[in-house]
Formats: structure tokens, C-alpha cells, sequence
């Protein structure tokens, strides 16, 4: 027969066994589920909008990262990357949470998404000036 301190570790046992093959079973639906992308909007109180891959562990940050600009004259927008922009910003893009006025993710069939994924073109952010053309004699 068994004495009560056996038993306990016994049961011990079988529980932290039981416990590691539900942990493993989390982690692995967890893992399923991180495979898929999920591109949000993030609006922060400047009024700035970013899209891209969003993660909030262990802090809030952006990879993937476009922003839309609209032409002044035509009133034309376009996604640009935040990457090919002139200060070139290396990603992940840390977003500080208390600046963010509102996120949300983004729809699979949105245009953002299309040109964060390559579906849609994305124009460049840096525009190299001009030089105008020598004049005429």
C-alpha cells in the first residue's frame, strides 16, 4: 500500500504532466493562429495613420509599415512605404501606446492590404528633387 506522501507526488506528477500537454496544445493553436497575418490601422493623436503588420507583445509595434499621401494639386492618394522614406526608419516601427488614438485591423480584401502584400503597386516615399533642364540659347 501506498503512504500518503507517495500518493502526492504521484499525483504531482500526473498533473504537471497533464498540464505540460495543455500548455504544448495552446502554444500550438497559438502558433497556427500568429501565422496569419493581420494588418491594422493605427491612428495616433498627431493625426498620423500607419498600416501594417501590427504586434502588441511585448510592446506595441508596427512591421510592414505604409502610410497613404494625398497630391495637394490632384487630390490623388497613394500607399507609400514608411521604410522608403528619407530618414529610412528600420523596422519594427515602436509605437508608443499612450500616442494612439485608435487601431483597428484592416479587412484581407482592403487596397492598404493589397499593397502592403505586393497586389498593389506602392509608390515611393523619397522623390529625388528634379534638376530643371539647362535653357535654351
Amino acid at each position: 500500500m501506498l503512504n500518503t506522501k507517495t500518493s502526492r507526488s504521484i499525483a504531482l506528477g500526473a498533473t504537471i504532466i497533464i498540464l505540460a500537454i495543455i500548455i504544448a496544445v495552446l502554444i500550438n493553436k497559438v502558433g497556427s493562429w500568429k501565422s496569419e497575418k493581420k494588418y491594422a490601422a493605427v491612428h495616433l493623436i498627431t493625426g498620423d495613420t500607419y498600416f501594417g503588420e501590427l504586434h502588441k507583445f511585448p510592446r506595441m509595434s508596427m512591421t510592414n509599415v505604409v502610410y497613404i499621401e494625398e497630391n495637394q494639386e490632384t487630390g490623388e492618394l497613394t500607399v507609400k512605404k514608411l521604410t522608403d522614406s528619407v530618414w529610412a526608419p528600420k523596422e519594427p516601427i515602436y509605437i508608443n501606446d499612450e500616442q494612439v488614438e485608435f487601431w483597428a485591423f484592416l479587412q484581407s480584401d482592403s487596397d492598404v492590404v493589397k499593397a502592403i502584400e505586393g497586389t498593389l503597386p506602392v509608390a515611393p516615399a523619397a522623390t529625388q528633387p528634379t534638376t530643371p533642364a539647362p535653357a535654351k540659347k
